[in-house]
């Protein structure tokens, strides 16, 4: 009815609907506040998972920018090695039957090799040893000992065979310098197939490719680990038959010993797989080279880059070792295959280093330089 007041009057109605929007805000702003506790939540977790994915990626950058600068500087396709490496002859040493084949050489350098296996201060088998070289020699081996250390070494000679060691046969532990012998055996053996491996052909072959490059090129030791879990001794005692001592001795060891000569030895057998075509092709045996070149801390590739005069035409495929204490084991070790120029007749040597002297890469590199000095010179006295 007109005029009839309400149940509530004008102001308590106003009251209550200013208490209602009140609440509402209150709920409103509660709700808020906790989707907002929500969002920097979600928001901090959001970036600590891109904080922790860019340092992964900037750890694997650093890790792969360490890796390159220790992988050699040329690929596989770019180096002369089937030319230097050649088991044929020049056409004058093939005309009047001079020149040993590389097979023939290979296996009189494993024979003087034996020959030289001795306690001895110098033993050699084909070599001429002058007084002047001697002299330079002793000099080079007295700065090992005159620190307090121990050096043996083999060198033979891949175009005639001769040999020349000093205490080759001391046994040694070979650290990572036994890793390349080991690789060619599980390659030579037909454990790993080269063809494969080296064209990366198959899903295996890049899995053994990617094995093998960082053993070789900067002595990547999980990498090694692997393969030894993998394929164990087996292949390198049968393919070190007639090249170490009673070759048994080396089971179930990923280091085993082995003296100067030895060593050697493996590599006389791996110039001859590298050099022979029957090993596979020359793509796949210029693989297996190119990664044994400028190998991580090798003193003999040192002292022929740190010449300028050699740098650009000598060739070195060498496998450094050594560890300062770890285990009790103390050893600095080179071994490895130098080759000349192309087109030279001559095709290069093949020489082992085994020492405790750790970190002293000044005094090994010195020795390596004194040996090739003599080496050019008795190729020199045999032209």
């Amino acid at each position: 009815m007109r005029g009839q007041q309400s149940d509530f009057s004008p102001k308590e109605a106003s009251g209550t609907r200013d208490s209602r929007v009140t609440a509402t805000c209150q709920r409103c702003e509660r709700t808020l506040n906790r989707w907002r506790r929500l969002l920097i939540v979600a928001l901090a977790a959001t970036l600590t998972v891109l904080l922790v994915l860019c340092m992964g990626v900037g750890v694997q950058y650093v890790r792969a920018q360490a890796v390159t600068a220790h992988e050699p500087e040329t690929t596989a396709t770019e180096l002369p090695l089937p030319q230097i490496m050649s088991s044929a002859t020049s056409s004058a040493a093939a005309a009047d039957n001079s020149q040993l084949s590389t097979a023939q050489a290979a296996s009189v350098a494993l024979n003087n090799l034996t020959r030289v296996n001795t306690a001895d201060q110098f033993a050699t088998a084909g070599f001429t040893l002058d007084d002047s070289s001697r002299a330079q020699l002793e000099q080079a081996l007295r700065a090992f000992t005159d620190n307090g250390y121990q050096i043996s070494f083999a060198l033979a000679d891949m175009s005639s065979g001769s040999a020349l060691a000093s205490n080759g046969a001391a046994v040694r532990y070979p650290a990572s310098a036994i890793k390349a012998p080991y690789v060619v055996s599980l390659l030579q053996t037909g454990a790993i197939d080269l063809e494969e491996t080296a064209a990366h052909m198959t899903s295996a072959g890049q899995y053994a490719a990617q094995l093998i490059e960082p053993v070789l090129r900067y002595s990547d030791n999980d990498n090694y680990d692997t393969l030894f879990a993998q394929y164990g001794s087996t292949s390198m005692i049968t393919w070190a038959n007639g090249i170490v001592e009673n070759p048994a001795r080396m089971q179930g060891f990923q280091y085993p010993d082995v003296s100067a000569t030895e060593l050697a030895k493996m590599w006389v057998n791996t110039y001859a797989y590298l050099a022979s075509k029957e090993s596979g092709s020359q793509a796949a045996r210029n693989w297996l080279g190119s990664n044994m070149i400028h190998s991580l801390n090798s003193a003999i590739d040192a002292a022929h880059t740190e010449s300028a005069d050699e740098s650009a035409s000598v060739i070195v495929l060498s496998k450094a070792g050594w560890i300062n204490g770890e285990g009790n084991y103390y050893a600095l070790n080179d071994a490895g295959i130098i080759l000349p120029a192309v087109g030279s007749d001559a095709r290069g040597y093949v020489l082992a280093m085994m020492s405790d002297a750790c970190g002293r890469n000044d005094l090994l590199t010195q020795l390596a330089g004194t040996l090739d000095d003599i080496v050019r010179s008795q190729m020199r006295t045999e032209k």
